[in-house]
């Protein structure tokens, strides 16, 4: 009688386990529909707003020649001029051809902006030192392990000015080694949450020579 009560009671618990699992499967599926619902509907502001389907090109080189505000150069840190979205600030556009993929992205990051779209971790473009992060969602930096070496990553301003980067280097870095992600030779960093949250995965990236 006891075997069979405690056999009952096994049954129940496993039941709610799958359950559970079901539950957190569908949510995890919901928010990254509504987050890349969300990313699709700022991006298209962002088209639309700053024309930067046609934007002109920044070639590489020197950052202080071809920042458009040349007179901030001087500054240890060129901070980006940002637009606003939906209560949001975002200070461009991430292109990532191979992956088919256009996001904006959010001028600082925080958790809850996280869920919207992609976020500047640090760094700057005139400052050949721009981080970026996104969560793992597929729409978002879930596919970036399939991006390889030479690769183009594109990111455009709010002034319309894109500057084209190549990748260069791929790594996955423990997440407490925040130095080596935010002090790096790379103009350009993404990086995202492997799954399960063990590492950070990195794509180093540089101007390409135009």
């Amino acid at each position: 009688m006891k075997k069979r009560s405690f056999g009952n009671i096994c049954i129940i618990l496993g039941i709610f386990l799958i359950l559970g699992a079901g539950g957190l499967y569908i949510h995890n599926i919901l928010e990254e529909r509504r987050a890349e619902q969300s990313a699709d509907h700022i991006t298209l502001e962002l088209v639309e707003d700053l024309k930067v389907m046609a934007p002109e090109t920044r070639p590489a080189g020197d950052a202080a020649q071809q920042d458009p505000n040349d007179q901030m150069n001087d500054a240890p840190d060129t901070e980006m001029d940002t637009v606003e979205i939906d209560g949001h600030t975002y200070i461009g556009l991430l292109t990532i051809p191979a992956l088919d993929l256009k996001l904006p992205v959010m001028s600082e990051w925080s958790y809850p902006d996280l869920r919207i779209s992609p976020c500047r971790y640090t760094g700057t473009v005139g400052d050949n030192d721009l981080v970026i992060l996104a969560h793992n969602y597929k729409r978002h930096f879930g596919m970036l392990k399939t991006l390889g070496v030479g690769e183009e990553v594109a990111f455009t301003d709010v002034h319309s000015v894109t500057t084209v980067y190549k990748v260069m280097e791929i790594e996955e870095i423990e997440p407490t080694n925040v130095e080596s992600m935010t002090i790096s030779d790379f103009d350009l960093t993404l990086f995202t949450c492997t799954y399960g949250g063990n590492a950070r995965f990195t794509v180093r990236c540089s101007r390409k020579e135009l």
